[in-house]
């Protein structure tokens, strides 16, 4: 009997570090470093003494199963950094996989063995221990199969689509919960209890494609996220095309304009009128039309970008600091261009929000043997890390927007880099590393 006893409670703690295991794993949490093994410990044995107290009660936890939800939930607000929709899906999946494995394992052993599900729950026998070691088999290969799906999936899905997803598992808990339940509190009879299987089973199906639905809609929306970003690349591409091409066109007149003016100057002096020329001079100071260009480095379209968004500032009242290298090598245009062209938007945006006295974004682009780094900072006034912390879009419509940011770590990621970014009182900087 005390062998029993014993036996119990360490498959009991057993399946919690399964089970917290998995949800850990299935939202990214990095299991290297000492202070994360010991979170992973402390949350497992904190779900292997819930779930015996609650043993110490019922037989079957049924529908109280929920707190057991309830308490992966709260552990993976406090521990884990994933989005609050795939936390909460991870906690419900976990115990719906749980339950899903005692019950139908349970209803099979019942219709093998033709014992009562009671007896088998609450005997020792070997019924029983098929019953503990099958299940427990079941839930690990469940749980890996799931892991190494997700794995090669970056799940991306709105609110809207999350609370879906949730509500179809939540329904399926509760069927599940209720059918075992039913089993449980009847007597045994051969066709209810296939009948009852059988229920069950379509239950495993509907949670299969509910989990399939959930991949195939991050899927969808992962990639009109990507075929957004390349829109917004090619637009971007155009635009600062069509800058190059108006400063050009810009710095033919100017040229244009001055030959004419030292034409005339050349003119007067050589008449020794000297009077008539300098006052020529200050007349042609006012009226030619002077280059918008302030920054000149080794690549057109980098100089377009740069000038563009500069001159913006500026006719919002922002003064700008620029510190550049003649040449950024190691980065494709398209890329270096949509990088800066969405981290100085997003200074500048937040920067006319300012009083028109403290408003200034500085930028650096700096290039080493192996890396460039851009940073660029500005002023702010609220406390951006606090505010939004994710800096997702604040635009109405946020679907329709929010693709800079994202558009930023693509990039960073593609070059092997990092985006960081911090806030020092009134000044935000973000930072990009991208690696040659």
């Amino acid at each position: 009997m005390n062998f029993w006893i014993v036996f119990e409670y360490l498959v009991t703690f057993f399946e919690s570090f399964v089970t917290t295991h998995f949800v850990f794993a299935f939202n990214r949490f990095d299991f290297k470093s000492k202070k994360n093994k010991i979170i992973f410990v402390g949350a497992s044995l904190g779900d292997g003494i819930l779930v015996n107290v609650l043993n110490c009660f019922t037989l079957y936890e049924g529908i109280l199963g929920i707190i057991y939800i309830l308490y992966i939930f709260l552990i993976t607000l406090i521990f884990l950094k994933s989005n609050i929709g795939q936390k909460l899906f991870s906690s419900v999946l976990c115990v719906l996989v749980a339950l899903f494995v005692a019950s139908t394992t349970a209803s099979a052993i019942t219709a093998v063995f033709h014992d009562e599900i009671t007896d088998i729950y609450t005997g020792f026998s070997v019924s029983r221990l098929i019953l503990i070691s099958t299940a427990q088999t079941l839930q690990i290969i469940i749980y890996d199969a799931i892991l190494k799906i997700s794995d090669k999936e970056r799940f991306s899905l709105s609110k809207k689509e999350w609370a879906l997803i949730i509500s179809v598992l939540t329904v399926a808990f509760l069927a599940i919960s209720s059918v075992h339940a039913a089993l449980l509190n009847f007597q045994y009879s051969f066709i209810p209890a296939v009948l009852l299987l059988f229920a069950e089973a379509c239950l495993i199906a509907v949670i299969i494609i509910c989990f399939y639905m959930t991949l195939s809609l991050s899927r969808t929306r992962r990639t009109a996220e990507e075929l957004n970003l390349i829109k917004q690349q090619k637009e971007q591409r155009i635009q600062y095309s069509e800058n190059i091409k108006r400063q050009y066109e810009e710095t033919q007149m100017i040229k244009h304009d001055i030959k004419q003016v030292y034409m005339v100057i050349a003119s007067l002096i050589s008449d020794k009128k000297y009077s008539e020329a300098l006052e020529y001079i200050k007349k042609a100071d006012k009226n030619v039309i002077l280059s918008e260009a302030v920054i000149s480095v080794e690549n057109d379209l980098l100089n377009a970008i740069l000038n563009s968004k500069i001159n913006f500032a500026k006719t919002n009242n922002i003064e700008v600091f620029c510190v550049t290298e003649r040449s950024i090598t190691g980065v494709e245009d398209e890329d270096l261009c949509t990088l800066l062209g969405n981290m100085l938007d997003n200074a500048i945006e937040t920067c006319v929000k300012c009083d028109i006295n403290d408003r200034f974004v500085e930028i650096n682009l700096s290039s080493y043997p192996n890396k460039n780094i851009i940073t660029i900072s500005n002023t702010v006034n609220n406390n951006v890390i606090l505010d939004n912390k994710s800096l997702a879009t604040t635009k109405t419509e946020s679907e329709l927007h929010g693709f800079g940011v994202k558009s930023i770590k693509q990039i960073a990621k593609k070059y092997n880099g990092v985006f960081r970014y911090f806030q020092e009182e009134n000044i935000f900087t973000s930072e990009v590393i991208l690696m040659k």
